[in-house]
C-alpha cells in the first residue's frame, strides 16, 4: 500500500510525515464517527477536520472470556496531533506505540477507539 508523504512547516522547520498530519487542525473536542478500512494493515479514520492524540484497538471478547483485550495502543508524544488515516500497528510521526501491535486474526472482531486529552471521542468496529 503506498503511503502519502506530506511536508509540513512547523515553527520554521520542515518534517516529512508518512500520514497526512495537519498541525493546524484542532484536537477533536466532541464525538467523532470512526471508520476502518479492512486489509492487512487496517486503515483507521474519523470524521471532522480534527486531530487525535491516542488510538486503541481491542479484540472483542465476551465478558465470560475476560472482556475486550487491547491489541495496539499508540499515543502522541508531547503535543503531537494526528489526522486520519492511521494504519494499524504503524504509529505515524508524533505517536509512539505503548502496547502491541498484536497480529490480527482472520474472522475475529475488533473495536477501535480514538481519544483526545484522555477522553474517548469515538468508536468503530471491524472484522478482520
Amino acid at each position: 500500500m503506498p503511503s502519502r508523504v506530506t511536508i509540513c512547516l512547523v515553527a520554521g522547520t520542515a518534517s516529512v510525515l508518512t500520514t497526512c498530519n495537519n498541525p493546524a487542525a484542532p484536537l477533536c473536542s466532541g464525538f467523532v464517527s470512526v471508520s476502518v478500512a479492512n486489509g492487512p494493515e487496517p486503515g483507521i479514520s474519523w470524521s471532522g477536520d480534527c486531530t487525535i492524540d491516542q488510538v486503541m484497538v481491542s479484540l472483542v471478547l465476551p465478558p465470560s472470556a475476560g472482556g475486550d483485550q487491547p491489541q495496539w495502543l499508540a499515543r502522541g508524544t508531547g503535543i503531537a496531533r494526528v489526522s486520519p488515516p492511521i494504519s494499524y500497528g504503524r504509529p505515524p510521526l508524533g505517536m509512539e506505540t505503548v502496547f502491541g501491535p498484536v497480529a490480527l486474526v482472520m474472522g475475529h472482531s475488533y473495536d477501535v477507539q480514538v481519544y483526545a486529552h484522555g477522553v474517548a471521542l469515538g468508536e468503530g468496529s471491524f472484522q478482520h
